[in-house]
């Protein structure tokens, strides 16, 4: 193995290594891809910085990196395969950890999904697994700089898009949908999976609720609009609209006053919302839509039948 105090790439034909290395002080990602594999691991230890923060699409790992964590600050993996794909950790406790991530710009096989989703990737996942130290719990931030489509070849867009995690059997919805349409300027959004990382962990893009949003016009008013169709089976559709800038939360409950499903969980720009709820494997009966937005409150019935 290799031990650098610190590694440079400024070469747009990349870098393959060809032996395991450990960095220790910082890694400047100029220009080209380092390309690494299982026998030739890049490492960033504890303290180790990255030129500039988090890479860019100029420049990047290429395959599978390891980084030591110590605190509860972001860290940031610069990695992809032919295009820039980082993800962002940020661990819930300060006792030190080893993580390892890949990204793959391929399908994972098989691509059987279960009543939570209406479609999944086939271009693109991502493998993280906890190698050392304490199980903690973890956020991920995606980039969205490439297209995507599910397995059918449908465009897969910020609108009707969640995370999807492979269970050993099928792939499940495991993220909230709270993120979508919040990409900053720079294309970023954070994108929390419920899935605490202890293991190794792959996860992807997958259709679910639809959630979209139209700023051309900003309403007077709130508003939480009449769901169809009323019964529904399996799913059901329903607009809401903001005068201004909000916290919203929308969320799904039973008769007994039980939280089924987090809908909506975010700070909202102005505008008109359209969101998709599939009821999945619940069973028939009544159920609540509620929404809160700033001293805005509204609820509305609707049943499912099965």
């Amino acid at each position: 193995m290799a031990e650098l105090g610190s590694l440079k790439i400024n070469n747009p034909a990349g870098l393959t290594l060809n032996t395991a290395c450990t960095v220790e002080d910082n890694l400047y990602l100029t220009a080209g891809e380092i390309i690494t594999s299982a026998s030739s691991l890049l490492t960033l230890l504890a303290g180790a910085t990255v030129t500039p923060g988090g890479g860019s699409s100029a420049s990047f790992v290429s395959g599978p990196m390891a980084m030591m964590t110590k605190s509860t600050a972001e860290y940031i993996f610069p990695i992809g395969n032919t295009v820039y794909a980082p993800i962002t950790i940020q661990p819930s406790g300060s006792s030190a950890s080893t993580y390892k991530t890949r990204y793959m710009n391929s399908a994972y096989s098989p691509l059987t999904f279960d009543g939570t989703l209406t479609g999944i990737s086939d271009d693109e996942y991502w493998e993280i697994e906890r190698t050392s130290g304490a199980t903690a719990l973890d956020s991920l931030k995606l980039s969205w700089d490439t297209p995507r489509s599910d397995f059918s070849g449908n465009t897969m867009t910020v609108n009707n898009l969640t995370i999807a995690r492979f269970n050993g059997i099928n792939w499940i919805k495991d993220g909230r949908d709270d993120w979508r349409g919040n990409f900053d300027e720079s294309g970023w959004a954070t994108v929390k999976p419920h899935t605490e990382i202890s293991g190794n962990t792959t996860f992807t893009f997958g259709k679910s609720t639809t959630l979209s949003v139209n700023d051309l016009h900003i309403p007077d008013t709130f508003l939480l609009s009449n769901a169809y169709p009323n019964p529904f089976n399996p799913q059901i559709s329903f607009s809401y609209q903001l005068p201004h800038r909000s916290d919203v939360e929308i969320s799904i409950y039973n008769l007994k006053g039980q939280k089924v499903d987090e809908l909506v969980r975010s700070y909202q720009n102005p505008g008109t919302y359209t969101v998709t709820w599939n009821s999945g494997s619940l069973s028939s009966g009544v159920y609540l839509i509620t929404m809160n937005a700033d001293n805005f409150s509204s609820k509305q019935k609707i049943t499912a039948l099965k």
